[in-house]
C-alpha cells in the first residue's frame, strides 16, 4: 500500500477521499487569492501592529514604537502572524501584498480541512466540496478580507484541530491547540475545551492523561511566554490579560442581552442572499433549525469539542463590551457552525433512516447557489480605493518626513498604522494628551478630518500646522 493511502486510511474514514479529490478542490478554492487581494489594506490598527511585530521581529523598524497603549489595546498580540511575515520582510517582500495573500492561503486551508470533515462525517464528496466552497466564496467573507488577518489561519486550525481531536491524534491536537494560542488570546478556549473532554474521558489510561496535562501545560507556557520573549521590546501585559481586564472593568452581565440579540441577527447575514424574501427568510430558518440539531447531536458524538468550543466562544463575545463589526467575531466560527449544522442533518437522516447527502446535498447546494450573486458583487463591485495610500495622506506623510524629527512623539487615533507607515514612535491620542507621564506627552498631533471615535476633547487649541481635506498636523 502506498505511502499517501496510509495518511489517508490514519485519518478518514471515508476512503474515496484521494489526492486527486485534494487537488481538485484545492484548484477550486486557489482563485480566491485573486480576489479583493490588492497593495493596501484598510485603515485600521490592526493589521498595521501584526505588521510592526514582523518587523520587530526581523530587526527592522526596531526604533518606531507605539508607546502608552493600556488604556487603547494590548501592546504584543499573537506573534505567530507576525512571525510568518518575517521572512518575506527579510527578503524584501512587499507586507500589505504579501499579508493579503497569507489570509487568502488560510482560507484554502480552512476550505480543504471543512472538505475532509465534511467528506468523512456525511461520506459524500460532492457534500464537502459544496460546503467548502460556500465557506470560501461566501459573501461575508469576501467583504471582511480586507479586515480580517490571523483570523483565516486560526479558521484552519481550529477545524485541523478537529480532525486531529477525531482521530484521537495527541501530538496533531498539541501542533494545533500551539498555533492557536499563537495566533489570537481566544486559542485557550480550544485548550480548555480539549483539556476537559480528554480528561474526564473514561476510555482514557492515566498515563494517557498524564502525558496530556504535560502537553497542556507546555502549551500555556509557550502562548503565554513566547510573545512577551521574542516581541521584547514591548513592556506591556500579555493580550489575554488586557482583554480580561476590560472585561472586569465593564462587567460580565452589562449589556448581555443587547450584545445576544446583536450577534443572532448579525450570524443570519451569513445565510442572507440577494433571491426573494420568502427564500431567503426560509433558508435561515432552515440552516437554525440544522445548527440547533447539530449542537444536540454533537453532545453524543466525538464532535463535541466543537459544542464546548462554542459555548465558551459565546460566553466571551457576551462578556467582551465590542462595538465595531460584530461579523468580525464571528468570522471565526463561521467553519464550525457549518460542520455542525451538517451534523445536524446527519443526525436527521438517521432518524428518516436515509441517507445523509439526500438531505445535506440539495441544501447546500441550494446555499451555494443563492450566495452566488452576493459573492459576485463582494468580488467584483467592490471598491478601488489606494485604502491609507491616497494623495491627501503621501503629502502628509512627505510634510512629516521633512518637519518631525525622528525622536519626537507622534499622537494620533491610529498609532499603529501611522507608526507603520510614517517612522515615527506614536502614542494613542486620548491616552498621549489625558495621561500625566512624561514619556506619553507628544510634541505632535495627527488627526484624521473626520475622527473614527469621539474623543470628547480638543487635543490642541491652535491651529493645525499643516491641513488637507483628510488630515491635520497640529503642534
Amino acid at each position: 500500500m502506498g505511502a499517501h493511502n496510509l495518511i489517508f486510511n490514519r485519518y478518514s474514514a471515508s476512503p474515496g477521499i484521494q489526492w486527486k479529490h485534494l487537488l481538485l478542490m484545492t484548484a477550486l478554492l486557489l482563485p480566491i487569492v485573486f480576489i479583493n487581494t490588492g497593495n493596501y489594506h484598510d485603515w485600521g490598527d490592526d493589521f498595521a501592529q501584526y505588521m510592526l511585530q514582523g518587523y520587530h521581529l526581523a530587526g527592522l523598524k526596531t526604533d518606531v514604537q507605539v508607546l502608552c497603549t493600556e488604556g487603547y489595546g494590548p501592546s504584543v498580540k499573537g506573534p505567530l502572524f507576525s512571525m510568518l511575515l518575517t521572512p518575506i520582510l527579510l527578503a524584501g517582500g512587499k507586507i500589505f501584498l504579501s499579508s493579503k495573500v497569507l489570509v487568502s492561503l488560510g482560507l484554502v486551508a480552512c476550505g480543504l480541512f471543512v472538505f475532509w470533515l465534511i467528506t468523512q462525517e456525511l461520506n459524500s464528496i460532492m457534500v464537502g466540496a459544496c460546503t467548502a466552497l460556500f465557506m470560501v466564496y461566501n459573501s461575508v467573507i469576501l467583504v471582511h478580507k480586507d479586515q480580517i488577518l490571523p483570523d483565516t489561519l486560526f479558521m484552519a486550525l481550529l477545524v485541523a484541530g478537529f480532525l486531529m481531536y477525531r482521530s484521537s491524534h495527541l501530538v496533531g491536537v498539541i501542533l494545533c491547540t500551539i498555533g492557536l494560542v499563537l495566533l489570537k488570546p481566544v486559542g485557550f478556549l480550544f485548550l480548555i475545551g480539549v483539556s476537559v473532554l480528554w480528561l474526564t474521558n473514561t476510555k482514557r489510561s492515566n498515563k494517557n492523561r498524564i502525558a496530556f496535562l504535560s502537553s497542556a501545560l507546555m502549551v500555556i507556557i509557550a502562548g503565554m511566554l513566547i510573545p512577551q520573549i521574542w516581541l521584547r521590546d514591548n513592556d506591556g501585559e500579555h493580550a489575554l490579560f488586557w482583554y480580561l481586564s476590560v472585561v472586569q472593568e465593564t462587567g460580565f452581565t452589562e449589556g448581555i442581552l443587547v450584545r445576544a440579540k446583536k450577534y443572532f441577527l448579525t450570524l443570519l447575514l451569513f445565510f442572507d442572499n440577494d433571491v426573494p424574501a420568502i427564500l431567503n427568510k426560509t433558508g435561515k430558518i432552515i440552516v437554525l433549525c440544522f445548527l440547533i440539531n447539530g449542537l444536540v447531536f454533537a453532545l453524543r458524538s466525538w464532535m463535541k469539542i466543537a459544542v464546548t468550543f462554542l459555548t465558551l466562544y459565546t460566553l466571551v463575545l457576551l462578556a467582551y463590551p465590542y462595538d465595531d463589526d460584530p461579523l468580525r467575531l464571528l468570522v471565526l466560527v463561521f467553519p464550525v457552525l457549518l460542520i455542525v449544522s451538517l451534523l445536524g442533518i446527519k443526525s436527521l437522516s438517521r432518524f428518516l433512516n436515509i441517507r445523509s447527502n439526500l438531505i445535506a446535498l440539495p441544501v447546500v447546494f441550494a446555499l451555494l447557489m443563492m450566495n452566488i450573486p452576493n459573492a459576485m458583487i463582494s468580488a467584483y463591485g467592490g471598491r478601488n480605493s489606494p485604502g491609507p495610500f491616497n494623495e491627501e495622506f503621501l503629502e502628509m506623510k512627505h510634510y512629516i518626513e521633512e518637519h518631525v524629527p525622528k525622536a519626537d512623539l507622534v499622537s494620533s487615533e491610529k498609532p499603529w498604522a501611522v507608526a507603520l507607515l510614517i517612522d515615527r514612535s506614536t502614542v494613542p491620542l486620548s491616552y498621549g494628551q489625558s495621561n500625566g507621564e512624561e514619556s506619553c506627552l507628544s510634541e505632535w498631533v495627527l488627526r484624521m478630518e473626520k475622527p473614527t471615535h469621539d474623543l470628547g476633547m480638543n487635543p490642541v487649541n491652535q491651529g493645525p500646522v499643516f491641513n488637507n481635506d483628510l488630515y491635520a498636523l497640529y503642534r
